[in-house]
């Protein structure tokens, strides 16, 4: 099981790109502000992208 630096440089971008668009989104937009069911909407779907980077972690790792 090897890890380049390459990987780790990915795995990286994609959850700070992830936190990002997450902290934009909630804390940053006035539309969602206010909105109580798009934060959860929102939740959810930032769950699911960090589900799915874990999976593709694992996926890479065991590569």
């Amino acid at each position: 099981m090897e890890i380049h630096f390459g990987i780790l440089a990915s795995i990286f971008g994609m959850f700070t790109a992830n936190l990002f668009m997450y902290y934009m989104l909630l804390y940053k937009s006035p539309e969602y502000n206010d909105k109580k069911i798009f934060k959860i909407f929102i939740n959810l779907i930032n769950l699911v992208i960090i589900i799915i980077s874990l999976i593709i972690l694992n996926l890479l790792t065991v590569k």
